[in-house]
C-alpha cells in the first residue's frame, strides 16, 4: 500500500472534492446504501464528515461490511449503527479497531527473529469489539450479490 505524503495529499484532496460535489445530495434521500466492504480504514478527519450529513438527511442507512473492513471503517460502522434508522448488512469486521499508527515504526529484538510495530493510538472505546468485530444485524448470502440483496431488503421494508 502506498504511504507517500504525495499519496495521502491525494486522497484528502479526493475526499474534499467528492464531499464538496455530494455534501447537498443527502437531503431528498429516503435510503443511503454505505459500502465498506474491503475498507482497511482510514482517517476519522475524512469519515466522520459524513456521519453529520448522513444523519441530517434522516435517509435511513444501510451499511455493508465483510471480514476485509478494518480500522476506522470499522469505528465509522459503530458510529453509523448509533444512528436511528441504520441497518447493519453482510459479515463481521475484521476485529482490527481499537488500535492504530500515525508514525509506525518497526523495530527488530535483538535475535532478529520479530518484528515490533508499537501502535501510537489508542481507541479504548472500541476495545469490545477487538479480535471479534462487528457482527451485522443481517447476515447477506455470499451467492447473490449484496446490492440486489439489500435493495431487496430496503423494497420489503416499503
Amino acid at each position: 500500500m502506498e504511504t507517500s505524503p504525495r499519496f495521502h495529499q491525494k486522497n484528502k484532496k479526493a475526499f474534499k472534492d467528492f464531499y464538496e460535489k455530494h455534501k447537498n445530495s443527502f437531503e431528498s434521500v429516503k435510503h443511503i446504501i454505505i459500502d465498506l466492504r474491503n475498507n482497511g480504514g482510514g482517517n476519522k478527519k475524512l469519515s466522520d464528515p459524513f456521519l453529520k450529513l448522513f444523519k441530517k438527511s434522516g435517509a435511513k442507512l444501510f451499511v455493508l461490511t465483510n471480514s476485509f473492513t478494518g480500522s476506522n471503517a470499522e469505528q465509522f460502522t459503530v458510529k453509523l449503527k448509533n444512528i436511528k434508522g441504520t441497518t447493519h448488512l453482510g459479515q463481521t469486521t475484521y476485529g482490527l479497531i481499537s488500535y492504530g499508527l500515525n508514525y509506525g515504526k518497526t523495530y527488530k529484538t535483538p535475535s532478529g527473529y520479530f518484528s515490533i510495530l508499537p501502535t501510537d493510538m489508542n481507541f479504548h472505546e472500541f476495545y469490545k469489539y477487538e479480535g471479534f468485530g462487528i457482527a451485522p444485524d443481517i447476515k447477506l448470502d455470499f451467492n447473490s450479490d449484496w446490492i440486489k440483496q439489500t435493495l431487496s431488503i430496503i423494497k420489503n421494508e416499503n
